[in-house]
């Protein structure tokens, strides 16, 4: 037996028990009968239906431990990064947070370990059963990722980490820094970061100096700047407006500096933004570039814009707040605008690259007809005079149709995602994760066309109809342009809260529409019709036919139709 044989001495003090890390730990059990079963989670099994297209994989992930030991819960909203440990030689991912299936806020933190002969060796034998035209697959020892629930600690006094969903997250050396998100109502942003040391397993609040720091908000974006050993924090939500205000946290002193504050009123700048995607390009040894890609636009809703926010590193400390803002120019046909979608950069210098995956556009209706099922690679060139071209790989699969995941490079060739929102519940990935191979992947080159031209082969005009379907199926939300001209101006002169979009909200009812854009943020908001076919969800939405009866801690009552002022 494995579990007997486990030398107690060579157990890491971040780990609960001995069987909890690499297959490689076990040779001395397993020796070289290749033919051992390695523990699963109760009734998981190894066989699956093809899911494999080009280079987009599904791939197991499993725990050489306990039977029945748990796995992360299915959610969405959540953060994975990779992290370099001090007591793994291979490099790791570590998620924190979300929102699980039943909409809870989650404070736990997981491990996923790399196989034991590094990422490379992900994928295991598999063979088709022609009886079931299933693909069965028997994992070799040490190439199967490893999930570990860690037990982390804490500083006394304190009460951390604070369960959040749609935070942003980054490794900042031996330090996981962690800032805003939405709290366990799904109503209050949060603001003060917290830190976890990666080695050391000990979270904490952050306290910083000074005055000022950024205010609450849920959906930003941020990156670290190894060089000037700074995180770089943008945009977001916070609840009524959506911001462009950019902040630096300096490391060295634990400060925030508003940059935004200090920019002059003549320099481009991007317009406010949530549900973007920002990643850091080290360009040369002496410039960083901070690429933001997308996001929800206050008033006007999903985009595509591609911005570059330059960092000189120089010498002395005024050098970190030398900034240049452009938008990038690109030929040839765009990703389509989107929110909610993930990004990852791998590489440097011109032999970088910056892949986006999934997210969602609603514009395309509601629920998964919103899902946008693809995937770009944005091939960079130092010179910012440089035309960029976006080129769409020929992945396709289950692993795409989702929004609010997370995605990170394990190296120049390897992405992985796992999780998100399908538009309909948080996806089950079940026993598995999802692996991008850049090495092998087909890339569809692009047209001379516009943006909206789509590929002219036989994949391109597949996913042209399959587009005009999900369309067709989903319908248009309702938009402050669909209001009768007399109920626009109403409405615009009326003082009362709100006034535009109940307005909007009336219009959508009376056409018995599901889902109308807010005029504010752009986003897409439920309808009481939609609404009124399942029971509350403990959300909180606005239209809320039943009085938020299932929303914690708020004090309820069933309306009725004639209790709606909307």
């Amino acid at each position: 037996d494995c579990n007997e044989n486990c030398n107690d001495n060579d157990v890491s003090p971040a780990t609960s028990h001995c069987t909890t890390e690499l297959a490689s730990r076990f040779r001395s059990c397993f020796k070289d009968r290749s033919n051992i079963n390695i523990d699963v989670i109760e009734n998981s099994s190894f066989v699956r239906d093809k899911k494999v297209v080009g280079a987009l994989e599904f791939c197991h992930v499993t725990r050489c431990t306990i039977p029945g030991s748990e796995l992360p819960f299915d959610r969405s909203a959540h953060c994975i990064i990779p992290v370099h440990r001090r007591k793994h030689k291979q490099l790791s991912l570590l998620l924190f947070g979300g929102e699980s299936q039943n909409t809870t806020r989650l404070d736990d933190t997981w491990e996923l370990h790399a196989p034991a002969h590094g990422w490379s060796a992900l994928r295991g034998v598999c063979s088709v059963d022609k009886g079931t035209d299933k693909e069965a697959c028997i994992p070799k020892l040490g190439t199967i990722p490893t999930w570990e629930k860690l037990t982390c600690g804490k500083v006394a006094g304190e009460d951390v980490p604070t369960p959040r969903s749609n935070h942003a997250m980054v490794a900042c050396g031996e330090h996981i820094l962690v800032f805003g998100g939405w709290s366990v109502d799904n109503m209050t942003p949060l603001s003060h970061c917290e830190l976890l040391h990666s080695d050391t397993l000990c979270w904490t609040h952050c306290s910083t100096r000074g005055s000022i720091e950024p205010g609450p908000r849920g959906n930003p974006s941020l990156v670290y700047r190894r060089g000037s050993k700074s995180a770089v924090l943008f945009g977001g939500w916070n609840g009524i407006h959506a911001l462009n205000d950019l902040w630096y946290l300096d490391m060295d002193v634990w400060q925030w500096h508003n940059i935004s504050q200090e920019r002059p009123k003549s320099d481009l700048w991007p317009t406010p933004r949530t549900d973007h995607t920002a990643v850091l390009w080290e360009a040369s040894e002496e410039k960083e570039i901070m690429l933001v890609f997308g996001g929800n636009i206050e008033g006007v809703g999903p985009s595509s814009e591609l911005w570059a926010l330059g960092f000189s590193t120089g010498d002395g400390k005024s050098s970190r707040y030398i900034l240049d803002w452009h938008q990038v120019k690109v030929t040839g046909p765009n990703p389509q605008a989107r929110t909610s979608h993930t990004a990852a950069i791998v590489g440097k210098a011109n032999s970088a690259k910056m892949i986006i995956v999934g997210g969602t556009n609603s514009e395309r209706g509601t629920g998964p007809g919103s899902m946008l099922c693809d995937a770009w690679v944005l091939h960079l060139a130092a010179d910012k005079h440089v035309t960029q071209t976006w080129i769409k790989l020929d992945w396709s699969g289950s692993g795409l149709d989702r929004c609010r995941h997370s995605m990170s490079a394990v190296d120049e060739n390897t992405l992985i995602w796992w999780g998100g929102y399908d538009g309909a519940i948080a996806v089950d990935d079940g026993i598995g994760i999802w692996r991008g191979d850049l090495r092998i992947a087909g890339e569809i080159q692009p047209s001379t066309g516009t943006e909206q031209e789509l590929i002219s082969d036989q994949s391109g005009e597949s996913e042209k109809h399959t587009i005009l379907q999900e369309r067709w199926a989903a319908e248009v939300p309702v938009r402050e342009e669909d209001l009768p001209r007399e109920v626009a101006e109403k409405a615009s002169r009326s003082r009362l809260p709100g006034a535009l979009y109940k307005a909007i909200h009336r219009h959508a009812v009376a056409l018995n529409r599901d889902t109308y854009i807010d005029p504010a943020s752009g986003y897409s908001v439920f309808s009481s019709v939609y609404l009124k076919r399942s029971p509350c969800c403990g959300n909180g939405c606005r239209h809320c036919p039943h009085g938020h009866v299932n929303v914690p801690g708020r004090k309820h009552k069933v309306c009725n139709d004639k209790d709606l002022d909307w």
